[in-house]
């Protein structure tokens, strides 16, 4: 759950940086060497790029640094979904020199090196995380690779799942990791959170791993937590796309199928019968006499209610006494007697 700035930032930059799924290189440089007196490939330093166009719409836009590798196959529908375009940095170009193009590195997530590729950056939208859903359908799905196979799997490792937005799965969605024990019974290996979704993949990172256990490509996942703001925000559009009216999200709103809207609905239809039951009693209440004398009469009848003797007692003085009387003393007379 993305509960603060902290934790926004995080999944952001995991976000960013777990790159996608290509078939095509969408390499248009590389880098080439430092730049004069620059010491190493890291966030603030310059290096020289080689591009394969010179355009001057590129001086001062920024571009990812990947590197182009581990070809990931769906293992239940043996389609390849091509290579992972894992971004390691970006670079911002500032101008062009000798045939080559300069810049500073403005971000680096991990070792820049020589011959490492530049790419066109498109930073993914990721949406802060408010609530879950808890998901009753049994959606399974497949994880179909992670970052670096030959690498154990740890907490915030990046991976993939064959299923995304073909199967209305949204950023923060959680997957837990199932597998089977000797007798055929499932257990829970891990958990993984869905980070961007694509049309038939989504890029995921690890949250928990159970023990020392290795996580690895191909095992199951079954849907276990929906992003709630996201998820609704879907089935409404989707209505709305197929009405041409923004009305239905009013006329739908309770027949969405959220199992946290019953029990709202459920509290507000209590509170409308409470709030009459009050103004039942304050019509019955006031008779004729101070308002002083209604203030201590009401903290009475509240005590006296737990027992059945002392409510007909009072209902038979109120009724049979004249409002001349003052009630305050025949109620001293009953504490007396308690």
């Amino acid at each position: 759950k993305i509960s603060n700035i902290l934790e926004y930032a995080v999944a952001k930059k995991l976000a960013f940086r777990s790159g996608y799924l290509s078939p095509e290189n969408p390499k248009i440089g590389k880098i080439t060497s430092l730049y004069k007196d620059s010491y190493q490939m890291v966030a603030n330093e310059k290096v020289y790029m080689s591009l394969d166009t010179f355009d001057e719409s590129f001086k001062n836009r920024e571009f990812m640094i990947y590197k182009y590798k581990n070809k990931v196959k769906d293992n239940e529908s043996g389609e390849s979904k091509g290579k992972h375009v894992n971004i390691i940095g970006c670079v911002k170009v500032e101008g062009f020199e000798n045939n080559m193009a300069y810049g500073t590195i403005t971000r680096s997530f991990d070792m820049i090196n020589r011959g490492d590729m530049i790419g066109f950056m498109n930073e993914p939208f990721v949406p802060i995380n408010s609530a879950y859903l808890r998901e009753s359908e049994d959606i399974r799905a497949s994880l179909i690779g992670t970052e670096n196979p030959k690498i154990r799997t740890n907490e915030y490792t990046i991976v993939f799942v064959n299923v995304g937005k073909n199967k209305n799965i949204n950023s923060g969605d959680v997957f837990t990791v199932i597998r089977k024990n000797n007798i055929g019974e499932y257990y829970a290996a891990g958990a993984l959170q869905i980070l961007v979704p694509y049309k038939d993949y989504s890029t995921a990172a690890m949250i928990s791993i159970k023990g020392n256990m290795d996580i690895k490509p191909y095992e199951e996942l079954k849907l276990a937590y929906r992003n709630k703001t996201e998820y609704i925000l879907q089935k409404y559009n989707a209505l709305t796309q197929i009405t041409g009216e923004n009305s239905v999200i009013i006329q739908e709103s309770e027949t969405l199928p959220v199992n946290i809207e019953e029990p709202i609905i459920e509290e507000i239809k209590q509170e409308e019968v409470k709030t009459e039951e009050t103004t039942v009693q304050e019509t019955v209440v006031p008779v004729a006499e101070e308002e002083t004398i209604e203030e201590t009469v009401v903290p009475i009848v509240e005590e006296e209610k737990k027992e059945e003797t002392t409510i007909t007692i009072e209902e038979e003085n109120t009724e049979n006494k004249d409002t001349t009387k003052v009630a305050g003393e025949e109620e001293i007379i009953i504490i007396e007697e308690e």
